[in-house]
């Protein structure tokens, strides 16, 4: 990074600019954000970190031109702090006709005398550190009084924000009194939180085997899945820059929203980085794990090294949810059942009822007359770059 001293954007326009941003983050923050201590957090946010030069300034030796009556060095200056504000233009700003590069974390500056006249190289040294010094603390003074004004912007914004949304909630109350208000019927509406939560039917251990969740709550589980996953597709830019464990959290959350649990109301729990289990006296008997999908080998990796790990001895219920990024999904679902299919440890293929999908029985690695069901899902969610 390279440039001259002051020259740039003027400090006005910065502070506009942040300004901007802190209001449209207002107006997007979620309702239940915005009785915190606002203006704190967007002052710790939007911090400006103006330059402070450090005292120990070096210079590199100049080249031996024996022919030359001038020299110059390079100055480097150490520095903490953000280089934009170097360039920035406060109202008041020292004309400096020295430019400037970035090395590492050291400001070099050129300076240019007489060979002998050494004492000038020092006075012009200590008159440069004080004009950028100057320009510098002038930066900081016009930025600290924008900043005095942030609460009093931030309590006006957040409290147009309410007003205005409660103004919309009333638009839409007294409207849907005289025209019915159309709800969605393409299956997302059921994810929406019930009201009353349902238990998962699991039924109890006996002497030959482990807790059993019933097929169809684990079907409905699935189902359920299927529905939030397509909330994701709708809302591309939200879900975009989220990896494995960001959407896993999700489902967690909405799920335990659907389904009741025991003591401590949940019914699903995360362990590790990216699986949603139950678990049944110390047993889990339903376990999915997430996988952005990046080839057959890392989804073989996720079956052998966590999912069928984490399995029961018996009568475990597993999913592998694969959430696609990349181009050409359809040969995606393709592979990731060529895949399994090819696995060691299937004992066979169940007929499943769905586009990207499959159900299999594997039997485990340490014991063949033990069986898992195992069904994978394949959803194309959406990324950043497109």
């Amino acid at each position: 990074m390279a440039g001259g001293f002051f020259n740039s954007q003027s400090v006005n326009d910065y502070m506009r600019d942040v300004l901007g941003q802190i209001d449209a983050e207002i107006e997007t923050m979620p309702k239940e954000h915005l009785d915190g201590d606002l203006p704190s957090y967007f002052a710790e946010k939007y911090a400006a970190k103006v330059p402070v030069l450090g005292n120990d300034i070096t210079m590199e030796e100049p080249d031996c031109d024996l022919h030359a009556s001038r020299a110059t060095i390079r100055l480097r200056i150490p520095y903490e702090g953000n280089s934009l504000f170097f360039q920035m233009q406060p109202m008041s700003s020292p004309l400096i006709a020295a430019t400037w590069t970035i090395e590492g974390t050291s400001l070099v500056i050129p300076l240019t005398a007489h060979k002998s006249q050494p004492a000038v190289f020092q006075r012009d040294k200590d008159t440069l550190i004080g004009q950028i010094n100057d320009g510098l603390n002038n930066i900081r003074r016009e930025i600290a009084a924008h900043f005095n004004q942030l609460p009093a912007r931030v309590t006006s914004k957040v409290q147009w924000r309410k007003s205005q949304t409660a103004a919309h909630h009333q638009f839409v109350t007294d409207l849907a009194s005289v025209i019915p208000i159309h709800r969605r019927n393409d299956g997302a509406e059921n994810i929406i939180v019930p009201v009353v939560r349902k238990p998962v039917p699991i039924l109890p251990a006996t002497k030959d085997s482990d807790p059993l969740i019933e097929m169809a709550a684990y079907d409905d589980i699935l189902s359920m899945i299927n529905r939030m996953v397509s909330v994701f597709e709708r809302s591309p830019k939200v879900f975009a820059e989220m990896e494995e464990e960001d959407l896993r959290t999700i489902l967690l959350v909405g799920l335990n929203g659907l389904y009741e649990g025991g003591a401590t109301g949940e019914t699903f729990n995360s362990s590790g980085r990216t699986d949603i289990l139950i678990r049944q006296n110390d047993r889990n008997v339903f376990i999915a794990e997430c996988l952005i999908w990046d080839g057959e080998k890392k989804l073989l990796q996720k079956l052998d090294e966590q999912l069928f790990q984490y399995a029961t001895w018996r009568d475990s219920k597993l999913a592998i949810l694969v959430f696609n990024r990349k181009k050409g999904f359809t040969d995606i679902v393709r592979k990731m059942k060529a895949a399994i299919d090819g696995h060691a440890q299937r004992v066979r293929t169940l007929a499943y009822a769905h586009e990207t999908g499959a159900r299999y029985i594997f039997h485990r690695a340490d014991d063949v007359q033990r069986h898992v069901t195992l069904t994978a899902l394949a959803f194309d969610v959406p990324s950043s770059g497109g």
